[in-house]
């Protein structure tokens, strides 16, 4: 008697498989990849096994690994558009972009059908920049699949990322319809309604993200960028501090943060918070930019312009910061290097019409007054309701004795902005100088009730000839000396940041194993 005759047989390739396979579904991964492997030293040219170690070498991180066993997969059964999928997303995550591409083409065309496929092709499209492509594949696996959340999420990115933000918005609701916590599909939402203007409610987007991911430090970013705009900066500086404390070496934080201490005043503070930012991105154009405005603002002039200039080297076709330097050399009387940022500027972005305005009013301080209305009028032929470019023509229009043209232009620049800085003053100094006496004494009386005030209402020289009233003249003067020329500074930038693309894979399950 065979003394082996009874050992228990080896258990059949099958019944190891399909032990293995539920390991795997249970996600028992190393217990189901030894089952694998022994499904394939008794059956070599196991197709299922093979795909089934190439995901889970996947799921593992090891790329290497499973690209060689998805290959070799696709190498036994060619008609696999799983199989292909697959292969496609472990070439995508290792940077093989185009290898990719070509291995989720196979698989549509083995199964057009396929709305994972078509999905992956999107993402792989995405990463080589063909963002119309890709939609046309979100597209394609949206139709296939209308339950697809992560394809309306993907979509909605691509269309963020081409400016269509009311088609990005309706793919964010219909992913967040699909998937309620969705917190980067409500935190893209609100970046889309802040695009569109609708902040509250973009607000309102990042509350929701935050409320399912506390820790996701891009919301809370998000959410200050947009108080800032809605001049909530204490609650924006809240959101900036909360995102730096999640993710303490967040320069756009420390930038942004710099800018609402700016805006509140609080100098030191800003400078510390934007030389954090560069000491984190050295070379983050905006927080030297915001640093020398700050400056600025400090008249720190010399100071102002090293970062300007620091910000120049890395960017030297940032408009906005020539324009900027400009006005600091404005101040210290350099006219025409002050001239010659202004044409840089302008030279990078004909349509600045903040440049066109302060160019203006550098020619006016030359006495070169032609000129400086020609220049006034480009910045209001592109933006005719810039009240402060009318209340410079007004200035140069009354230096050149043409009251009744000035006396329009200070009257356009308050009805367009009716606390415009010192104009109120001006139109009356030029109503008294066409003998225009119509309410004049009111008038005069409201003016030195904003005056009582502190309101930037008038200059103090005009004022010598509508009041004797000293206390008040002195109180022209101080308010005079504390603001600045009637030069328009451009609005602070706020570096926009965008969540990134969030382009998870979709995984397809191997085909039912047929015996082979």
């Amino acid at each position: 008697m065979n003394p082996s005759s009874n050992s228990p047989s080896p258990a059949s390739a099958a019944t190891v498989f399909a032990q293995g396979l539920a390991l795997h579904q249970r996600g028992l991964l190393p217990q189901a990849q030894a089952l694998f492997e022994q499904v394939l030293r008794q059956q070599p040219r196991h197709f299922d096994a093979f795909h089934l170690l190439g995901i889970i070498a996947y799921q593992n991180r090891n790329l290497p690994l499973a690209i060689e066993r998805l290959r070799q997969a696709v190498d036994i059964n060619p008609g696999s558009s799983a199989a292909h999928t697959n292969l496609g997303n472990a070439l995508q995550e290792s940077g093989q972009i185009t290898d990719a591409l070509a291995s989720f083409e196979r698989a549509i065309a083995i199964r057009p059908d396929h709305a994972d496929a078509h999905y992956n092709h999107g993402n792989a499209l995405t990463s080589l920049n063909q963002i119309n492509a890709a939609l046309a594949s979100y597209g394609r696996a949206v139709a296939l699949n209308p339950h697809h959340a992560d394809a309306h999420y993907n979509s909605g990115l691509a269309q963020q990322s081409l400016h269509h933000y009311a088609a990005a918005l309706a793919s964010f609701d219909r992913a967040i319809v699909l998937v309620p916590d969705h917190a980067d599909a409500y935190c893209n939402r609100g970046l889309t309604l802040h695009e569109l203007k609708s902040l509250d409610a973009a607000v309102a987007s990042f509350d929701q993200a935050i409320a399912f991911a506390p820790t996701m430090a891009d919301a809370h970013f998000n959410r200050g960028r947009t108080l800032v705009e809605l001049k909530r900066l204490a609650d924006a500086l809240a959101s900036f501090e909360r995102a730096i404390a999640l993710e303490p070496t967040y320069a756009d934080a420390h930038c942004n943060r710099g800018l609402a201490l700016h805006g509140l005043k609080q100098w030191d503070a800003a400078l510390a918070s934007l030389d954090r930012a560069i000491e984190l991105a050295p070379t983050r154009v905006e927080a030297h930019f915001h640093r020398g405005r700050v400056l600025a603002e400090r008249r720190q002039w010399d100071n102002a312009l090293q970062s300007y200039d620091r910000a120049l080297a890395i960017q030297p076709d940032y408009a906005e910061i020539h324009s900027s330097r400009g006005i600091v050399l404005s101040e210290i009387r350099a006219w025409d290097a002050a001239l010659q940022s202004y044409a840089q500027a302008l030279a990078i972005n004909p349509r600045d019409a903040e440049a066109y305005n302060n160019c203006g009013v550098t020619l006016h301080e030359l006495g070169r007054f032609g000129d400086a209305l020609a220049h006034y009028h480009q910045a209001l032929n592109i933006d005719p309701e810039y009240a402060e470019a009318h209340y410079n023509r007004g200035m140069t229009l009354q230096a050149l004795t043409r009251y009744d043209e000035a006396l329009a232009s200070y009257a356009l620049a308050i009805q367009l902005k009716p606390d415009c800085e010192f104009a109120y003053g001006l139109w009356l100094h030029a109503s008294m100088q066409i003998c225009d006496w119509e309410r004049l004494p009111s008038r005069i009386s409201e003016l030195c009730d904003r005056l009582r005030r502190n309101e930037k209402c008038t200059p103090p020289f005009p004022l010598l000839a509508l009041t004797d009233d000293l206390s008040l003249q002195r109180k022209a003067a101080q308010i005079w000396v504390d603001s600045k020329y009637a030069v328009s500074y451009a609005a602070p930038y706020i570096t926009p940041y965008a969540t990134p693309y969030i382009t998870e894979r979709a995984m397809s399950p191997p085909q039912k194993y047929t015996g082979h």
